[in-house]
């Protein structure tokens, strides 16, 4: 696709108290799993951004991608049909060098 993604990770919805469950280790193995197998594309995490981000539990959300000039469109649609969205980043032109997902 020659993309890469810029996660904000200060979006990422979670359940309430995720973050202590993490603190007091509670994270799934498949966690590291997913990290193994996909962390050498991402720029560095914290050990709380790695727990919430490569869990390997479904949470029932969807992801979507939309073109620029479509966003201000699909937000009104989501409004009138009553769901919320959450924008979490954005895809770019991959760059050579670069990790292809960069959370900030």
């Amino acid at each position: 696709s020659n993309l890469r993604a810029e996660v904000y990770f200060d979006q990422i919805q979670t359940l309430d108290g995720v973050r202590e469950y993490i603190a007091q280790g509670a994270v799934p193995g498949g966690t590291t799993r997913n990290f193994d197998s996909y962390g050498h594309l991402i720029s560095p995490l914290s050990d709380e951004q790695k727990a919430i981000l490569c869990d390997p539990q479904t949470s029932g959300g969807l992801l979507i991608a939309v073109k620029p000039q479509a966003v201000e469109s699909v937000k009104q649609i989501a409004k009138n049909a009553n769901v919320a969205l959450y924008p979490v980043g954005r895809l770019l032109k991959a760059e050579s060098g670069k990790v292809l997902i960069e959370v900030k």
